[in-house]
C-alpha cells in the first residue's frame, strides 16, 4: 500500500497516512485557510477520487425562503469559489446539486414563525405563505415536532 506524508492541523505534527481510493470532505473547505493547499492534500492521499460535499445553505428557513418569489436569500454559493480554484489548478470536476432532507426537532415553532416573519418583512414577503409553508414540512415523530428540511447540496468530484 502506497503511504505519503501529510501535516494536518496547525502546525501540529506531521502523520504518515495510507493512500486510499476515495477521499471525502463534507462541509470541511470553507474552514481551510489555502484551499488549494488542501486540496493538493487530499489528491496525495486519494489514488482514484477526490469527493467534495458542500451544503449551500446555512439556515434551516432558507428552503422555505427560497421557494418564495425572491431567490437565493440566505444561499451561499462559495462553491463557484472552489470550482474555479480547481479550474485553475488544471483540475476538471464533474459537480452536481442535490436536494436532500435533514430532519431537524423543532422545540418551539413560534421561533421559527418570528424568523421567517422577520425575513419576510425585510424582502417583502407575506409571513402566511412562508409560514404555511414551514409548517407542511413538520411532521410529529414520536410525540416531538420535526422539520423535514430540504437542502441543496453541491457535489463536486474529480480524478485524483
Amino acid at each position: 500500500m502506497n503511504k505519503c506524508l501529510i501535516e494536518f492541523g496547525c502546525g501540529t505534527g506531521k502523520f504518515t497516512l495510507p493512500m486510499v481510493d476515495v477521499v471525502y470532505g463534507v462541509n470541511a473547505n470553507y474552514r481551510m485557510f489555502d484551499i488549494k493547499e488542501a486540496i493538493n492534500k487530499m489528491r496525495s492521499l486519494a489514488s482514484e477520487r477526490v469527493v467534495i460535499v458542500w451544503t449551500m445553505q446555512r439556515s434551516p428557513d432558507d428552503a422555505i425562503l427560497n421557494e418564495s418569489k425572491v431567490k437565493g436569500i440566505g444561499r451561499g454559493q462559495e462553491y463557484i469559489q472552489l470550482l474555479n480554484a480547481l479550474y485553475e489548478m488544471g483540475i476538471d470536476p464533474n459537480m452536481k446539486i442535490m436536494t436532500v432532507t435533514k430532519s431537524i426537532q423543532v422545540e418551539d415553532i413560534s421561533i421559527h414563525h418570528e424568523a421567517l416573519e422577520k425575513i419576510g418583512k425585510e424582502y417583502g414577503l407575506e409571513k402566511e405563505p412562508l409560514i404555511d409553508n414551514f409548517n407542511n414540512k413538520v411532521i410529529e415523530i414520536d410525540n416531538n415536532l420535526v422539520y423535514l428540511c430540504p437542502l441543496k447540496v453541491a457535489i463536486i468530484d474529480f480524478i485524483s
